[in-house]
């Protein structure tokens, strides 16, 4: 009976120091995988920041050019009054 208890205690230490050892190497990653968690997470804050600032930089579009249907209006009737002048001379 004493073999055998002998057997599993030494049989449990070797499995507590081989989870142990597994537990070290997973911590290990861990703190190699933060350090790329870190650099994800202020990669996907710059990219946040240009996307505002692409997105203002169109809404400001808006405001300084005239949209195309207005300008192909503006030019149809620019060409009709040059086509009445021409037209009197």
């Amino acid at each position: 009976m004493k073999m055998k208890e002998n057997k599993r205690t030494a049989t449990l230490d070797s499995l507590a120091i081989s989870v142990a050892r597994g537990f070290g190497r997973v911590e290990e990653r861990f703190d190699k995988t933060d350090g790329r968690f870190d650099k994800i997470e202020k990669d996907v804050g710059e990219v946040k920041e240009n996307l505002k600032a692409t997105r203002r930089d169109i809404l400001d579009v808006g405001d300084r050019f005239v949209p195309r249907f207005e300008f192909d209006s503006l030019l149809f009737r620019v060409s009709k009054l040059e086509q009445k002048i021409a037209n009197k001379r």
